[in-house]
């Protein structure tokens, strides 16, 4: 449901968010559907849970599954990637696409592994939280499907009628990639627009550089967009869809700049992360891992140093 400002809130996908675009997936976790006139294709894959769930808004939305050419994962994290081979599985004509430095990152037995935990861990919390959500189970789910796609940022996706740009997700994650529908002015920035909470820019996710995603949030405010599609929590409309993302890179730097105090007042890198672990680990941000939220903490801090020493 749309507020008067422009916030969708997205509690009971799913929502239309344009003539061709929907949120589907949890409130907790976002998938994009894109129709065009006779192919669809999906942006973002939940995790291996949400797959059924998905599978039934389609169905809900007169989707028929053969309709779906494209499932687009946008990173690998565990709560972005985990669901890809799940809903490609049930999809007969569906390529999964991603970028060959996820594909080399989700081959790897330690991820697989790592991810089996995490995916476990969120379908739980996620139960606790939104019981709606009617989530199954799918221990052991493979990463990667037989029929991959590579794409890249700069390159696009085509379907009947509609092409979704794609571009980079620097500063978030090796690899990443965010969809742009130009005809519809909707940017899906998955976690490239910092973590949403209550309708309000939240837990910073500069994991990779600090510098490079406040130059990308540049770079999508400069879009525009009517329409934002976050990777988690609500969307947003209008001005508020290019406000959110103004205020987004301001608590980026917020939290930035209170780390470059806290090292400039001789606190430990330790220290530090465990305060900013206690400051953003509640609400929404409670369904991931203690223990690999503890670890992004300590690339925040890692991050704001290395872009204070240049």
């Amino acid at each position: 449901m749309q507020g008067s400002n422009g916030r969708i809130s997205c509690q009971e996908p799913p929502i239309q968010l344009g003539p061709r675009l929907w949120r589907l997936g949890t409130y907790h976790l976002a998938v994009f559907l894109v129709r065009g006139d006779h192919e669809s294709l999906l942006f973002e894959v939940g995790i291996s849970s949400t797959a059924p769930l998905v599978l039934a808004q389609l169905a809900g939305l007169g989707v028929d599954p053969a309709e779906i050419r494209y499932v687009m994962l946008s990173h690998a994290h565990s709560d972005h990637a985990t669901g890809g081979a799940c809903l490609a599985g049930f999809l007969p004509r569906a390529q999964l696409v991603m970028s060959q430095a996820s594909l080399r990152h989700l081959a790897k037995p330690e991820t697989a592994q790592l991810f089996r935990e995490e995916d476990a861990f969120t379908t739980a919390a996620i139960r606790q939280k939104q019981t709606a959500a009617q989530l199954t189970e799918n221990a052991g789910a493979p990463l990667l499907s037989e029929a991959i796609t590579l794409r890249e940022p700069g390159q696009s996706l085509k379907i009947n009628g509609v092409q979704l740009e794609l571009l980079g997700a620097e500063g978030h994650v090796p690899g990443g990639l965010v969809g742009w529908l130009p005809a519809e002015g909707a940017l899906l920035a998955s976690d490239s627009a910092g973590f949403c909470s209550q309708g309000q820019p939240a837990y910073p996710l500069y994991f990779v550089s600090y510098g490079d995603y406040q130059a990308n949030l540049a770079k999508f405010c400069a879009l525009q967009p009517e329409t934002l599609g976050l990777g988690h929590q609500d969307s947003f409309r209008g001005g508020s869809a290019r406000e959110f993302l103004e205020r987004a890179a301001g608590k980026q730097a917020e939290e930035h700049q209170r780390l470059v105090r806290g090292l400039a007042a001789g606190q430990g890198e330790e220290d530090l992360a465990q305060e900013v672990f206690h400051r953003y680990y509640h609400h929404e941000l409670a369904i991931y891992p203690p223990d690999g939220m503890m670890s992004c903490c300590r690339l925040l801090v890692r991050r704001s140093r290395e872009h204070e020493e240049g």
